[in-house]
C-alpha cells in the first residue's frame, strides 16, 4: 500500500512538473514578444500626448470618415485605458515574481 501512494505521489509531481515546464516556456515567448513591442508602446504613449494627436482628433471632425477606416485611436479613452491595463499588469507580473522569489 505505501509503494501505491507513493508511487501515486511521484505521478503528480511529475504533473505538476510538466505543467509548471510548459507554463515557463509560455511565459518566455509572452515575454519575449512584450519586450520587442516595447518601442511600439513607448511610440503610442508619445503619440498619446502629443499635439499631433490632439490635431488629428479636431482635424477628424472635418474629414470625411469612412466606416472601416480605423481612427478609434484618436480618442482618450482608448490609449489610457490600454496603458492602465498594462501597468496593472505589469504590477501583478511584478507581485507575482516576488512571491516565487520569496520561496
Amino acid at each position: 500500500m505505501l509503494k501505491k501512494i507513493r508511487l501515486q505521489n511521484i505521478s503528480e509531481m511529475e504533473l505538476s512538473y510538466n505543467k509548471l515546464e510548459s507554463n515557463m516556456k509560455d511565459m518566455k515567448k509572452s515575454l519575449s514578444k512584450f519586450k520587442k513591442l516595447l518601442p511600439e508602446f513607448n511610440k503610442l504613449l508619445e503619440y498619446y500626448e502629443s499635439e499631433q494627436r490632439r490635431s488629428d482628433y479636431d482635424d477628424s471632425s472635418t474629414w470625411k470618415l469612412k466606416i472601416e477606416w480605423p481612427h478609434w485611436i484618436l480618442g482618450e479613452d482608448t490609449i489610457y485605458d490600454y496603458y492602465q491595463n498594462q501597468r496593472q499588469l505589469c504590477l501583478d507580473l511584478i507581485k507575482t515574481a516576488t512571491k516565487y522569489l520569496e520561496k
